[in-house]
C-alpha cells in the first residue's frame, strides 16, 4: 500500500508538471499560429538538426509573422507599439531566412532574436515567459 501511495503521488506530480509545461496561451489567432510553429523549434536542442529544422520552416515562419502584422491589433494594445513589435519580429525572422539561404552557421543564434522579439510582442497583450 505504501508503494501504491508513493507511485500515485509521483504520477500526480508528474501530470501536473506536464500540464504546466504545456499550458494553453490565450494569444490572438495569428500569434497562436506563429507560436505553434516556433515553439517546437525553440525547444529542440541547439545544433545542426535544429538549424536544419529552422531553415526548413523559415519561409513559413516569415509568412506567419507577416500574418500577425496583417491581423487586427488586439484590444487594449497601442497600435504603434504593436506595429513596432511585429516589425521587429518580421525582421528577426527574415534574418534567419536569409542566413538559411546563405547556409550560414548563425541560424541558432539568430533564432534567439526571433524568440526574444516574439516575447516582446506577447508582452503587449499581457503575457510573459
Amino acid at each position: 500500500m505504501k508503494y501504491t501511495s508513493i507511485t500515485l503521488a509521483l504520477l500526480t506530480a508528474s501530470s501536473l508538471t506536464i500540464a504546466q509545461m504545456h499550458k494553453h496561451h490565450d494569444f490572438p489567432a495569428a500569434v497562436t499560429q506563429f507560436h505553434n510553429l516556433m515553439a517546437p523549434l525553440w525547444h529542440s536542442p541547439p545544433g545542426g538538426e535544429r538549424s536544419a529544422a529552422i531553415c526548413k520552416q523559415s519561409t513559413k515562419l516569415l509568412q506567419d509573422a507577416r500574418g500577425i502584422d496583417g491581423a487586427p491589433v488586439p484590444d487594449g494594445v497601442d497600435p504603434a507599439d504593436w506595429k513596432s513589435a511585429t516589425a521587429r519580429l518580421i525582421d528577426a525572422v527574415d534574418q534567419v531566412r536569409v542566413a538559411c539561404t546563405k547556409m550560414e552557421s548563425s541560424t541558432n543564434d539568430l533564432f534567439d532574436d526571433v524568440r526574444e522579439s516574439f516575447h516582446q510582442l506577447v508582452r503587449l497583450v499581457g503575457h510573459s515567459h
